[in-house]
């Protein structure tokens, strides 16, 4: 019985690695617009340094990710509502981070 166990597992471990993972999920993320150089429309397309590197990281990762620009108050409201799978460009505040889970170290830092 453990020889076939232990097979098992070498079975499983050599078909799971040896195929890359696909994901089928898709998500929205949501920014400010307007607000370049990180975002902005630009030839009916969305384009900016955040912007990139967020299409980056979906094309490595292999996750669809729909970048919506909106009005900062929207772009808060749908953060806080859960409406939107994320968002980038929010300044991080206190009151903000009651529902507003921000990455360290973020995207950009910016200074005004």
């Amino acid at each position: 019985m453990r020889k076939f166990a232990f097979g098992f597992v070498i079975v499983f471990l050599t078909l799971t690695t040896s195929f890359p993972a696909q994901s089928e999920q898709e998500l929205t993320f949501i920014t400010v617009d307007k607000f370049p150089p990180y975002a902005w429309m630009q030839d009916d397309k969305v384009t900016g340094l955040d912007v990139e590197i967020i299409q980056h990281l979906a094309q490595r990762t292999g996750i669809t990710i729909n970048i919506d620009l909106l009005p900062g108050k929207r772009v808060l409201k749908m953060l806080q509502d859960g409406s939107a799978d994320g968002g980038f460009a929010a300044f991080k505040t206190v009151k903000r981070k009651e529902y507003i889970d921000y990455l360290e170290p973020p995207l950009h830092y910016s200074v005004y």
